[in-house]
């Protein structure tokens, strides 16, 4: 099964295609799409849809994972994230591919073991999964790569 993860940020949203076959992953592809803090709002958020899409046709996914909602201490930044977020599901969602949503803590669970753990081991272990030890990723990218491969893990396909 081919899964593309997504961390949804209006800053960089993150994105990974893992392809998975029992107990072996591989990354088939990974970046972020980054957008500029000035340039206005509509033209950052059609920057994520157009760039997903593209993603989308290239790799096509059966299925995208991404974090569910949670809670900004910063209410703005909360709305911000929640529109990268919409226009990310919204270009998945349009491509016919079901989006599946876990819980922060959830994925970081399925790639590490431990639901509260750090930017820093989730990074690590989707490295060490996906053998990925001398690639240089971003914190976006392993993210989004865990995001998969908690789909991956959570939900096998036989």
């Amino acid at each position: 099964m081919r899964v593309l993860g997504l961390d949804p940020s209006l800053r960089a949203t993150g994105w990974g295609v893992v392809e998975g076959a029992g107990n072996t992953f591989h990354c088939l592809g990974c970046g972020h799409i980054p957008t500029k803090s000035g340039v206005p709002l509509p033209e950052r958020l059609e920057r994520i849809y157009l760039e997903l899409t593209a993603v989308i046709a290239r790799f096509e996914p059966e299925a995208a994972g991404v974090e569910t909602v949670f809670t900004a201490k910063n209410p703005k930044v909360a709305i911000l994230l929640g529109h990268a977020r919409g226009v990310a599901v919204l270009a998945v969602k349009r491509a016919g591919v079901p989006v599946f949503e876990d819980a922060p803590r959830d994925i970081k669970k399925a790639v590490t073991g431990r639901g509260g753990a750090a930017k820093e081991q989730v990074a690590y272990m989707v490295k060490m999964i996906l053998g990925l030890d001398e690639s240089p990723i971003t914190t976006d990218e392993s993210d989004a790569l865990a995001a998969a491969l908690c789909h991956l893990l959570r939900y096998p396909v036989n």
